[in-house]
């Protein structure tokens, strides 16, 4: 379930949502470092409620697919390369996003695989 919430008010009310909806099982939300997500009344409600909160760190490339696909068209189009001028800068842009069905296939088959998030290791502190 994504849900997007404006403010710890919203956050809240998707908390109860969710230990209502699957009261007697295990929940963990998983939430950014957001203000609205990270602050005292989400935290104190969460563990009121018995829900798990799961933060991410503040900058995790791999969780965000289209992070995946600006680094091929970097790889692709910027790395060691210069354009006379900006026209041409966004043609080469273009040119690579529309050679992603053809050219570019395998190389996005790899990178928007949907196994890749992994929830082992330091990197993640719990609520």
């Amino acid at each position: 379930m994504t849900t997007v919430v404006h403010d710890a008010t919203a956050v809240c009310e998707l908390l109860r949502k969710l230990a209502a909806r699957y009261a007697g099982l295990p929940v963990t939300s998983v939430l950014d470092n957001a203000r609205r997500q990270e602050c005292e009344v989400v935290r104190s409600l969460a563990a009121e409620l018995g829900i798990e909160s799961l933060y991410l760190p503040s900058y995790w490339p791999n969780l965000s697919l289209v992070e995946r696909l600006w680094k091929l068209v970097k790889e692709e189009v910027l790395t060691c390369r210069c354009r006379a001028d900006f026209t041409r800068f966004k043609a080469a842009i273009g040119g690579c996003l529309e050679a992603i069905e053809g050219k570019h296939k395998d190389a996005m088959t790899s990178l928007l695989t949907l196994d890749f998030q992994t929830f082992e290791g330091p990197q993640l502190r719990a609520a």
